[in-house]
């Protein structure tokens, strides 16, 4: 079984440590998308990656630490299907998502890329694929935090609740 404490990945180039959460109730597909991550990290900073095996856990990961991306199964026991993406949108975070399943893309709701993510397949999986998802899923976020800008401009900030310990990105 993997360890869910944090891991360090020391890439040739010193910089900021950035934190990835990874989340993934698989032992297996956990471990082969961390070999994938280390492989694709597309930055030039450290990487620090945590890893959740449910929905709970990552959102409670989320409300004690800040994530640069997460890389979330679609299938998670407590907290699948979506939940754990919409409470983050729900919340106002703008943290690029890529969504990992073994279920064809027309298979997941269509709004996945309107809300930031991006997808891939778990049985395509690989280095570059998933290198491709960072990227999309990071243009994707970006188009919805101008969205969301656009909209607060227009019709005033949006209010979340104080007690919600997640942070904005803006």
């Amino acid at each position: 079984m993997i360890d869910t404490s944090t891991m360090e990945q020391q890439p040739q180039v010193a910089g900021k440590t950035l934190n990835v959460l990874l989340v993934d109730d698989n032992p297996t597909d956990l471990k082969l998308a961390m070999i994938y991550l280390g492989k694709a990290w597309p930055f030039s900073s450290d990487m620090a990656v945590a890893t959740a095996a449910d929905g709970l856990e990552a959102l409670e990961m989320m409300r004690t630490k800040r994530f640069c991306l997460i890389i979330l199964d679609w299938c998670l026991p407590q907290g699948g299907n979506g939940h754990v993406l919409r409470e983050i949108r729900r919340n106002g975070v703008f943290i690029p998502v890529v969504v990992m399943s073994g279920l064809a893309r027309d298979q997941l709701p269509d709004y996945l890329e309107s809300a930031g993510a991006a997808y891939v397949n778990k049985d395509n999986l690989n280095a570059s694929t998933l290198y491709c998802a960072i990227a999309e899923a990071l243009r994707n976020c970006q188009s919805l935090h101008r969205s969301a800008s656009l909209l607060e401009n227009e019709a005033g900030p949006v209010v979340f609740h104080s007690h919600d310990p997640l942070v904005t990105h803006r």
